[in-house]
């Protein structure tokens, strides 16, 4: 029997795409997730392609700013959810990101915010990128950072054994693989792109259950806190990228 990679890739997103329905993407993650898109939306132009809709805090944020945007996402629950929440706010397109090719070029960013860690096959999904993306575009992409501070506490610990090691939550999301900063450019240029602007966001030192109590400001000053130090220990490796021509 011949494998389906469509057929396996979308049943296996689905099982996982359900887990940012509940109640396990809020608390910590998604105050950090709210401090990253108003960074980041702070940063970018319109019109907006999103690949990957998680929760839908993205999406709402990124209407509320640049108005009419297209949602990408190989759930038809999660597009689902959006269309009754946004109606025609959006464009929501299926596909598989590996797969997915464009209906227009009229966009000036393509965002792909904490997606790749759940892809098996990342550099599929940024070379197939970098043939559509229009040369005057930027690419935004995102991944969490394994040398992140919290990271590093848990290897002391021994909750983890390396870096390396998926945590017992990212394997319950479903994450594939971890990111170091070195792994992460060298996968963005050998894919067709070069890095245009870098930066380590959140300096995170703890765990997000050892953080869900914290009050917003603390929050804010730890995201804050990441620009003193190295790009290296923040939770979030947040890179602007353009296609090499």
């Amino acid at each position: 029997m011949k494998f389906d990679f469509m057929k396996s890739e979308k049943f296996r997103l689905k099982k996982y795409s359900q887990i940012y329905q509940q109640e396990i993407a809020y608390g910590a993650e998604e105050k950090i997730n709210r401090l990253n898109a108003e960074y980041t939306i702070s940063r970018i132009n319109g019109p907006i392609i999103e690949l990957g809709c998680g929760n839908g805090t993205w999406t709402n944020m990124l209407i509320q700013r640049f108005g009419n945007i297209t949602v990408v996402d190989a759930s038809t629950e999660l597009l689902s959810n959006l269309k009754n929440k946004y109606g025609d706010k959006a464009n929501y397109e299926e596909a598989l990101f590996e797969h997915y090719y464009p209906k227009s070029n009229d966009y000036s960013s393509v965002l792909l915010i904490g997606a790749l860690h759940h892809s098996q096959n990342p550099s599929l999904i940024l070379k197939n990128i970098a043939k559509w993306i229009h040369p005057k575009a930027k690419l935004i992409v995102s991944v969490p950072n394994a040398n992140s501070v919290h990271r590093c506490l848990g290897k002391k610990m021994g909750i983890i054994k390396s870096i390396n090691e998926l945590s017992k939550l990212g394997v319950i999301q479903g994450h594939q693989s971890t990111y170091t900063m070195t792994f992460f450019k060298n996968l963005l240029t050998e894919s067709g792109f070069s890095i245009d602007f870098f930066k380590g966001l959140f300096f995170k030192p703890f765990a997000n259950s050892q953080m869900d109590s914290f009050d917003d400001e603390i929050f804010s000053g730890l995201f804050k806190l990441a620009d003193d130090f190295p790009d290296e220990s923040a939770a979030i490796l947040y890179a602007e990228c353009s296609k090499k021509t």
